[in-house]
């Protein structure tokens, strides 16, 4: 805790500083978050500070989170911390420099605004070219992705950034997190990707925009995805029968196939007008499924979402052609916007951010008659040339 305020305070302690300019009645923050559909971050504001709650709690995982963060507006003295606020992180704001170890924040960043206090990055393969040539340019390091990161700390401590955004999924994440912290860096999971409803998910760009005092403009971007989703299910809806459909992702280890039944592409896939045949009451994450449960799940559904340009590496054609979809050729992957050569795909990125863009594509592959001009961004048909037996 005092190495954290030491690093908030430009390195010297709260009691020494003075704040002759400080105003106790004022409002720091006239623009204020208000969270509508994320579960697992909140706020709350007083006067010259903001006081963030993150909280989620998933025992499949092993990971739990439960904190609080005290954001103080730069060049005024923060609260006392008892009761509620004993044992919070506290950082200044606005920031004027961020690490990101996650594609999507990083286009979520750049939609804000603040790209230029971006002094780390999980790397530089990304699709979107505005985020590359930044990273290029100005030969930001790369930190890596996730909890095996090499030399991790050693680059943190070296950029010393006032915040380090930290995605991760797996509690070996967290402990590296608490390790980080006890070197003095400031770094705070990023939850995200914890939310199965694609607006909770959007609506974590309000948690990124705290930091830099940018409620405003986070808020414009949350309302016009939100305008825009409902405005695509309106017309859905004008459409009379809903066409079924099913979400899969290239098969992997020793699963036949990873499906999207309850997730956050689960809830893409509703909102764009589909009939989500592999839908239950299971897990709010993609889970596995083997050849016959999908069969007998998604064999008469009319239309097939993937990851794979081609059916080269499916099972055989006598086991495909059993699926409406594959018999109609009514098979897309999302993977249209892509440079495998930078090992960058827009659908980490843009459709994570704008998930309104994604679901203008559903509608328009399902409802063609509804959207008849417009030219998917993320979806094409995959080349399905499989032999016959």
């Amino acid at each position: 805790m005092i190495l954290i305020i030491l690093f908030a305070c430009g390195g010297k302690p709260v009691d020494q500083l003075e704040y002759s300019t400080f105003d106790p009645q004022k409002d720091y923050f006239p623009e204020k978050a208000s969270i509508a559909y994320s579960k697992n971050f909140s706020v709350t504001y007083h006067g010259n500070y903001k006081v963030v709650h993150l909280h989620y709690d998933s025992p499949r995982r092993s990971y739990k989170v439960d904190e609080k963060w005290l954001l103080v507006q730069r060049g005024t003295p923060p609260p006392e911390l008892i009761g509620d606020l004993e044992n919070v992180n506290i950082v200044e704001i606005p920031i004027q420099s961020v690490a990101v170890n996650n594609k999507s924040e990083m286009i979520r960043i750049k939609d804000l605004g603040v790209l230029n206090k971006v002094v780390g990055a999980g790397g530089s393969d990304i699709y979107d070219e505005t985020v590359y040539n930044y990273l290029v340019s100005n030969k930001i390091p790369s930190i890596g992705y996730g909890a095996d990161s090499p030399q991790q700390q050693e680059l943190l401590l070296s950029m010393n950034p006032d915040l380090f955004l930290f995605f991760t999924t797996e509690a070996r994440g967290l402990e590296l997190m608490r390790k980080d912290r006890k070197f003095g860096i400031r770094v705070i999971p990023h939850l995200g990707w914890s939310e199965p409803f694609f607006m909770a998910k959007v609506e974590w760009i309000k948690f990124t925009a705290l930091f830099f005092n940018l409620e405003k403009k986070a808020r414009e971007i949350v309302d016009l995805v939100k305008t825009r989703s409902d405005d695509l299910k309106k017309k859905v809806e004008s459409a009379g029968t809903r066409k079924t459909a099913f979400l899969t992702f290239h098969p992997a280890g020793a699963y036949d196939w990873w499906v999207h039944r309850n997730d956050y592409y689960a809830s893409l896939l509703n909102t764009g007008g589909a009939i989500n045949v592999l839908e239950d009451n299971g897990p709010t994450h993609y889970v596995p499924m083997s050849n016959e449960h999908l069969l007998q799940l998604a064999n008469a559904a009319e239309y097939w979402f993937g990851n794979s340009e081609t059916d080269a590496r499916w099972p055989p054609a006598n086991y495909l052609r059993e699926f409406r979809s594959y018999r109609d050729a009514n098979v897309y992957h999302y993977n249209k916007r892509s440079l495998p050569e930078r090992n960058a795909y827009d659908w980490q990125e843009l459709a994570v951010a704008r998930p309104d863009l994604v679901m203008e594509d559903l509608v328009a592959i399902l409802y063609p008659e509804i959207l008849p001009d417009h030219v998917p961004l993320f979806f094409e048909k995959v080349k399905l040339n499989k032999p016959g037996d």
